[in-house]
């Protein structure tokens, strides 16, 4: 079976050796141990070492730890897990450096700037750095395999999933920066997923909560999605991460009814087995994304659905339930699922782990100083390049103590994920430490002589957000304040340490800087180039209008009639 799926060639290049364990491995198998194989389980962050025991004798063929997670708990977790299982498992999480996903937790790992930040860099090494730092974070702790690079582009800015996590909505920038990270991660051993398959960021929607879709025309999916996802496979990518999101063009080109169009590729033959590995010639391990979420679970009872999943090509389901073991082994037993394909998917789980070396000894060396300093100079650097000057009509800028004294913040009061509180911005004590009085909006009697008005909003994308719209209730919370516009009458800037959109909801604010991520390296990047104690250079990765017509973004929209009207 493994020469027959090619796992001596890309992408996972086994030795003799290798291959050998993989085939004795299988043949080793039931249909039961199969099964297990090819499931991955969720651990929460403070699961109980006994837990942990009954994990790693189930013969479950992987399981996914949340990054942020203690780095005691992280090592002790890592070391059960692979000393006590007969066959090694597949360690894995979401590398994606949102602003509280350093790896060992806030005080411990290097807390990176995201995909789009290192996207307005312009230079696709950054993007190799990125997953560098990524890759030699984790493996101390067991980790060998990331569920990252996001391959999205963010093409619709009512997504609220995509955005902050793409490399943008250039196709040429967004493959360069893919192909860089898929070869820096591979670089260091680890294994990269690349997602979401077929591709999100098209639809408005959040495929945690309902299947959505990608519209585009065939011709123009082949010439973005398909050539980011082709590059990721040229570069080396060990796994794909298949999305609760339908093709239907491909599907309705190739003959499929239009239920069948709507399918997402979780669930879809002809996007996994036809598109995927036949057209754009995948050779490696398809995983599904999670399969609690709304996009996957909507669809049907999960005694059907699972099956179905594996079937269409999955080969890896992310993540098992009670019952799952039950339903795919009964699958098996009356035809849904064929042994078969069962047993192909098990070979390609086996290939994985035995192209990370997990079938022998793996020396898991702890992060050196040297590495350590690299990353901190390398997330500096890339917070640095993350700023962008969106406009500056007045020339607002630099922002200097001696003609602005005081700065007006206008801010959320509280922020909030799916999943915990936020860590307070810093940017009201980075002001101060440059010379600056800093006060909470509102404010009475502002004076434009020696006052700035600065709005700043730090929403990244995240699942379980509607939108990241600028909330106008939260910067000026009151009616009618929330209503109020000064960008006239008061030096006014805004700034955004998340969605690069915020223009869209005020195109006529004069001063308007974005900067993509919130991480503290990214806030003091900010303070010192509105200061001009360094040099603004980010190139934008999207347009941060959001396709307002140009007459529509003028600051000075009404004067400038007027003067054309005169």
């Amino acid at each position: 079976m493994s020469e027959s799926l090619g796992f001596t060639g890309a992408p996972f290049h086994l030795d003799d050796g290798a291959v050998a364990w993989v085939e004795r491995t299988l043949a080793s198998l039931s249909v039961a141990d199969k099964v297990r194989q090819i499931m991955i389980r969720l651990v929460h962050n403070g699961t109980s070492e006994e837990e942990l025991i009954a994990l790693a004798t189930s013969g479950l063929g992987g399981a996914s730890r949340f990054p942020n997670g203690k780095p005691q708990f992280l090592a002790r977790s890592a070391e059960l897990l692979r000393q006590r299982a007969a066959i090694p498992m597949l360690l894995s999480a979401d590398f994606e450096f949102d602003e509280v996903g350093a790896i060992g937790g806030l005080d411990e790992g290097i807390r990176f700037p995201n995909q789009l930040a290192v996207a307005a860099s312009d230079d696709p090494a950054a993007a190799g750095r990125m997953a560098t730092v990524a890759a030699r974070e984790a493996r101390p702790y067991g980790f060998d395999w990331s569920f990252t690079p996001v391959a999205d582009l963010s093409l619709n800015a009512a997504n609220p999933l995509v955005v902050t996590r793409s490399f943008g909505d250039d196709v040429g920038r967004v493959r360069a920066f893919v192909e860089a990270y898929v070869r820096g991660m591979e670089d260091e051993g680890m294994a990269t997923a690349t997602k979401h398959f077929p591709g999100d960021g098209v639809d408005s929607r959040d495929q945690h909560t309902v299947p959505t879709r990608n519209s585009l025309g065939l011709q123009a999916w082949r010439s973005s999605y398909g050539e980011i996802f082709r590059a990721a496979i040229t570069a080396g990518t060990r796994t794909v991460m298949a999305g609760h999101i339908s093709l239907p063009a491909y599907v309705t080109d190739q003959g499929g009814t239009p239920e069948e169009a709507y399918l997402p590729a979780t669930l879809s033959p002809r996007l996994l087995e036809g598109l995927l590995r036949r057209e754009l010639g995948f050779a490696g391990l398809i995983v599904s994304d999670a399969s609690e979420m709304g996009g996957f679970r909507s669809l049907g009872r999960r005694e059907d659905i699972v099956p179905a999943c594996i079937a269409a090509g999955c080969d890896m389901l992310l993540f098992d339930a009670p019952g799952d073991q039950a339903i795919l082994e009964k699958a098996v037993e009356d035809g849904r699922l064929s042994v078969e394909r069962l047993t192909t998917a098990v070979a390609r789980v086996l290939a994985l782990k035995a192209s990370l070396g997990l079938h022998r000894e793996v020396v898991r060396s702890a992060l050196s100083a040297e590495h350590r300093a690299e990353h901190e100079q390398w997330r500096d650097e890339a917070a640095r390049r993350a700023v962008v000057l969106v406009r500056d009509d007045d020339a607002l800028l630099p922002l200097r103590p001696d003609t602005h004294k005081r700065i007006v913040l206008a801010m959320a009061a509280h922020r909030r994920n799916v999943f915990r509180d936020l860590p307070d911005l810093e940017i009201a004590a980075l002001f101060r430490e440059s010379g600056f009085e800093v006060v909470s909006y509102p404010e009475a009697d502002l004076d434009p002589q020696r006052d700035v008005l600065v709005y700043v909003v730090a929403d990244e994308a995240k699942q379980g957000k509607i939108h990241l719209r600028v909330d106008w209730t939260q910067l000026q919370p009151g009616f009618p304040r929330y209503m109020d516009r000064a960008f006239h009458d008061l030096p006014t800037m805004l700034i955004s340490f998340g969605s690069p959109y915020a223009a869209f909801d005020a195109p006529q604010c004069r001063t308007i800087v974005n900067a993509h991520s919130p991480v503290p390296a990214v806030q003091r990047a900010v303070v010192a180039a509105v200061t001009g104690a360094q040099r603004i250079e980010g190139v934008s990765p999207v347009d941060p209008f959001a396709g307002l017509d140009e007459a529509e973004t003028r600051s000075d929209q009404a004067l400038h009639h007027a003067n054309a009207v005169a």
